[in-house]
């Protein structure tokens, strides 16, 4: 009977074991599943760059009077030369590297530098600004490898629809902020086409140009200002509005 016993027992023990071993193959610390919104995003952040434009304006200064060699009084008016610079977002819109950002940040300006996401620099031309609309296209030469934007149907946008950006300013500094569509504008004429989003996310100095993305990563606008009777809201130029300025672009220079 205790011989029976015996091997009743290690015959149980050797079948606990074998489902002990067994155990870690089935599901033993399970991995969460990967959130494949942020990996998406994480993609679509990529074509982001930070834009910063150098400026240099003459400005007068006090005017006195100078005598001259030959005993002469002469107005003299000093000239000081000012530097100074503004910083903005733009966005990789075309695999041929034209860039999207804000009229407001290049007009006027000098050299354009643009910073990509691993920290790599290259220099940018205006191509092409809209100023009542505010956006403006940028050419850089083509890097060996980057990532650009997939256009999404902006008319599709719903309020309290999740969205996400990143921006430049140094509160933001380069950080994924989320928020949501608070508001839509539509166009008098045609209704069902968005023209205005307002968003519940605040944008600083630096951060204009920052481009907004849903939770798929898709281009859904750009953001442009701050809302005037709100610092927590802010407007974006739809993804339709600027995708059809650059259809009309790149027809004109027969890039298409």
């Amino acid at each position: 009977m205790r011989k029976w016993y015996f091997h009743k027992f290690i015959s149980q023990k050797t079948a606990i074991l074998t489902i002990l071993l067994l155990l870690p193959i089935v599901s033993v610390h399970p991995q969460p599943p990967k959130d494949n919104a942020i990996t998406t995003l994480d993609l679509a952040f990529r074509s982001s760059v930070k834009v910063i434009v150098d400026n240099t304006l003459n400005v007068k200064g006090p005017s006195g009077l100078v005598r001259t060699p030959d005993n002469r009084l002469v107005k003299l008016d000093k000239i000081r030369t000012l530097n100074y610079r503004r910083t903005g977002v733009g966005v990789i819109a075309t695999a041929s590297g034209i860039i999207i950002t804000n009229a407001h940040i290049v007009k006027d300006g000098g050299r354009i530098k643009i910073i990509f996401a691993d920290n790599t620099e290259t220099t940018a031309q205006p191509l092409w600004l809209n100023v009542p609309d505010d956006i403006a296209f940028l050419k850089i030469a083509k890097p060996d490898k980057f990532v650009y934007i997939t256009f999404s149907n902006s008319n599709n946008t719903k309020t309290q629809q999740d969205i996400y950006t990143i921006g430049s300013s140094k509160f933001i500094k380069g950080q994924m902020t989320r928020g949501k569509i608070t508001g839509i504008g539509r166009q008098k004429q045609t209704p069902k086409n968005i023209a205005m989003i307002q968003t519940s996310i605040s944008i600083y100095k630096g951060d204009s140009g920052s481009p907004l993305f849903d939770k798929k990563g898709e281009f859904i606008g750009m953001l442009s200002a701050k809302q005037t009777n709100s610092p927590y809201y802010s407007i974006a130029i739809p993804a339709n509005i600027i995708a059809q300025h650059l259809l009309n672009y790149m027809k004109s220079e027969k890039k298409l």
